[in-house]
């Protein structure tokens, strides 16, 4: 038996790619620059209709991949994943959750999600440990048999099959300007990031991005929407990104509170009242779920009413700390 370090539940598990690779990342204090960089500047694509992270300028540098698909011709999938964990590397993978009895689309569709993390075997279970959306979109780990894992990534057509690894101990910080600009970015919904992502850079174009806090505007309209389908509007992925940037946010002030807030001796610190806001957010999610079975025009309009306080709340907070001069 052995299991990488993982950390879970991560703080981002909107996507599950991304989760894995924070999950990975939370057991290296180093990345803790790294995790509010890339995921505090939320962003909704106007194109695609998602709602994201600041992927035009996200940074995976430290993370390094090979596909494993030669190695599986020849040793097969359980004795490659076993080996690849045995070197301390992760697999991303996409797999066929038809096949996957824990999974709620098990014999019923087939679904190939982008993408699981397997962390961990054990030989006597006959199991490998795994990270994926398995039930209501929700990132729960569950453990796999062998040979669910080999036919549902045998069946997973000509996806990603990688093993994974990351730089150990980075040498990435964010100063007072870093974190100012970053939080002006979120306030004035835009992006002035240098360092562009040219992997990704072709698929979020400015015009057809939106920013920061500008993302209000699109979990409103979804009330909208909510009301426009008759209650039947089951996409909450934006709802789910704003809950992930209050997360991302507490982090922000316990990483202020930690590094940057000194005055000679003292100790100086903010309150962290994205932890207040993280737990309305989340209630606010909820209740804009429920609406679906509730089909409740006066919840609506609690979901709108809450969504505005918590906008301006958290814009005085953000206007409050630049002006403590950042």
């Amino acid at each position: 038996m052995k299991k990488l370090p993982f950390n879970y539940p991560p703080i981002i598990d909107a996507f599950s790619g991304v989760a894995g690779n924070v999950a990975i990342q939370m057991c290296d204090s180093t990345y803790t620059s790294l995790i509010i960089f890339n995921h505090f500047l939320i962003s909704y694509c106007k194109k695609n209709k998602v709602a994201g992270f600041n992927w035009k300028y996200y940074i995976d540098d430290y993370v390094h991949s090979f596909s494993l698909k030669r190695l599986i011709k020849k040793q097969g999938v359980v004795n490659t994943f076993i080996a690849m964990i045995e070197n301390s590397l992760y697999i991303h993978v996409y797999i066929d959750h038809f096949y996957i009895s824990s999974s709620q689309r098990y014999m019923k569709e087939h679904f190939l999600h982008d993408c699981a993390t397997v962390f961990g075997y054990d030989i006597e279970k006959k199991i490998f440990y795994v990270a994926d959306n398995f039930e209501q979109g929700k990132y729960l780990i569950k453990e796999i048999s062998f040979e669910e894992i080999k036919i549902s990534v045998e069946n997973n057509g000509n996806n990603p099959i990688d093993a994974i690894y990351f730089d150990k101990n980075i040498d990435f910080k964010l100063n007072k300007h870093d974190l100012k600009n970053l939080i002006l970015c979120y306030l004035e919904q835009k992006c002035n990031l240098k360092k562009i992502n040219k992997k990704n850079v072709k698929q979020v174009a400015e015009e057809t991005t939106i920013y920061g806090i500008g993302v209000y505007k699109i979990l409103e309209k979804e009330c909208k929407t909510l009301i426009k389908s008759d209650y039947n509007y089951n996409d909450y992925r934006t709802f789910h990104v704003m809950c992930n940037h209050m997360q991302i946010g507490t982090l922000l002030i316990e990483y202020i509170n930690k590094f940057l807030f000194e005055k000679k001796d003292e100790k100086f610190s903010i309150e962290n009242k994205y932890e207040s806001m993280n737990d309305e957010m989340v209630a606010i999610r909820n209740l804009f779920i429920k609406c679906n079975f509730t089909k409740s025009s006066k919840d609506v309009l609690r979901v709108q009413e809450q969504l505005f306080n918590i906008k301006e709340r958290e814009k005085a907070f953000l206007l409050e700390m630049l002006e403590k001069n950042l």
